[in-house]
């Protein structure tokens, strides 16, 4: 160990020895350069809080000249110098102010939005988060919020050109989280601000014609496991994927023939009481395997007892099955487009050619109206349960005639 006032000289010509070699300035106090075995030069600062029984702590500037001099080095040595002179720690600083430079990466900030924020206040929280997961992180990355530009979100936005709505959904989430960064004093400026919102998605229209509705239910009973008896649920009441693939025993009655969904379970809410067919009732003996259902449980889990996933591929699977139905039935050689939602679409169409009044069946999809938001709303809270009911029955006797055919 030497201690001479430190020069470039003396860096440039210090040499490794089997073990590190430390030199000290003879002026600074705590200053110096350690050597490695490899040949590796770092200046260094060694400091003690809490006077000479305390423990030394080193901190390593950086390595001589990449990009450090004698002088910057010792420029720096001097500033933490006066912070360990007022108490302050220079390494648990320096530890703490990395923790957070990488907590303000976006992959990782998308963690913290997530338990601070999205648990708490969206209950399709799973939903954003993978959808964050799957189209934002795989661009953005673990670059800095501060880093982020508008045209890293543009890019974003073009990768879901062919799921608009996904795109409008995911520009809402990143203007978001961007606000709530700028309100925890995590970010200056949000990169949404100004940037283009992605065009709002056509209205569907698709729904299953009658025989398209025949050659999907008749197939529903060719695919595996659970999957089937969820897709004719979602035929028979029209509820949302969502809702359908989560069911707890607990939620249905058969005495009463109905579906309980509580405010929390729901899309927009509102607590949802969905009356049961018999042809629903009869699915349901089938998955409870007897006119006894369980207390509780999943009703359509899957085989590891989860609820069901993995929708791509056997909705895939599930059109090719229907297509070789209509081509049997010299319908056609493919199905037109369609998505698992256009059954809600499909429940409600042929509800209404069935002379089905249009706010029964909103009643029966649990859709808020135009008017429940207003004085309108707030006074007339009727829930057509009885008319839900016949329209149900009503649907559930068309599927059980077209299904016949």
């Amino acid at each position: 160990m030497s201690t001479k006032k430190v020069t470039t000289r003396m860096v440039d010509m210090a040499r490794p020895q089997r073990k590190d070699v430390f030199l000290w300035d003879s002026e600074l106090a705590g200053f110096g350069v350690r050597v490695t075995p490899g040949g590796t030069k770092s200046y260094i600062f060694q400091y003690r809080l809490g006077g000479r029984g305390s423990a030394s702590r080193r901190y390593t500037i950086g390595r001589h000249r990449s990009p450090w001099t004698v002088q910057t080095a010792r420029t720096k040595s001097e500033r933490l110098a006066r912070q360990v002179t007022k108490g302050r720690d220079p390494v648990a600083r320096r530890r703490e102010r990395r923790r957070k430079e990488a907590e303000l990466r976006f992959d990782a900030y998308v963690d913290a939005f997530t338990e601070r924020y999205l648990k708490h206040r969206w209950k399709d929280w799973k939903r954003i988060r993978a959808m964050l997961d799957n189209y934002a992180i795989p661009v953005i990355g673990s670059t800095k919020l501060s880093d982020i530009k508008r045209a890293d979100l543009a890019a974003i936005y073009r990768r879901l050109d062919n799921i608009p709505s996904v795109a409008r959904a995911m520009h809402a989430t990143l203007r978001k989280m961007f606000n709530w960064a700028m309100s925890q004093d995590d970010l200056k400026h949000s990169p949404a601000k100004g940037a283009e919102a992605p065009a709002r998605p056509k209205p569907r229209t698709r729904y299953l014609s009658d025989v398209e509705l025949a050659c999907a239910w008749t197939k529903s009973f060719r695919l595996p496991g659970n999957y089937g008896a969820l897709f004719r649920m979602m035929m028979l009441t029209g509820q949302r994927r969502g809702e359908a693939v989560g069911p707890d025993w607990s939620e249905l009655s058969r005495p009463r023939k109905e579906w309980v969904l509580s405010a929390e379970r729901t899309k927009n809410g509102y607590m949802h009481v969905v009356p049961l067919s018999q042809l629903t009732i009869a699915l349901l003996d089938g998955a409870a395997g007897g006119t006894t259902w369980p207390s509780s449980g999943l009703v359509f889990p899957s085989t590891c007892g989860t609820p069901l996933s993995g929708f791509s591929k056997i909705k895939l699977l599930w059109d090719r099955e229907i297509a070789n139905a209509l081509r049997s039935r010299g319908e056609g050689t493919a199905v037109a487009p369609w998505r698992l939602h256009d059954l809600r679409r499909t429940v409600a169409t042929g509800m209404q050619a069935r002379k089905v009044l249009r706010e029964v069946v909103e009643a029966v999809l649990n859709h808020v109206s135009a008017l429940r938001g207003t004085i309108v709303g707030v006074y007339q809270c009727y829930e057509y349960h009885e008319e839900k009911r016949a329209a149900l029955g009503k649907w559930g006797r068309h599927i059980t005639t077209v299904t016949a055919a």
